[in-house]
């Protein structure tokens, strides 16, 4: 393999790192930023106690939201996950 292809594959590889932990930090914040004010909408109770557990459960999903846009195979999918789970 020349030089010029090792830098190719390598420049290759850095934009997929950089666009799936744009997906994952961009989407995974809309997308849990979106789950939390339903929960707390929709949540039983006082107002203060379901903004406090929806708060608290944000911590898990956006976890959860960040590892399912990391974990697929090429970085395209993990925009379009993270796209279309916001959109919704």
């Amino acid at each position: 393999m020349t030089k010029r292809a090792r830098a190719h594959l390598s420049a290759r590889y850095r934009w997929s790192v950089f666009s799936r932990a744009t997906a994952a930090i961009v989407g995974g914040y809309v997308l849990t930023a979106l789950v939390v004010a339903a929960l707390a909408a929709f949540m039983p109770g006082s107002r203060s106690n379901s903004v406090l557990a929806a708060t608290l459960a944000s911590f898990p999903i956006y976890v959860a939201i960040a590892l399912a846009v990391s974990a697929l195979r090429t970085a395209a999918r993990s925009v379009r996950l993270a796209l279309a789970k916001s959109a919704h």
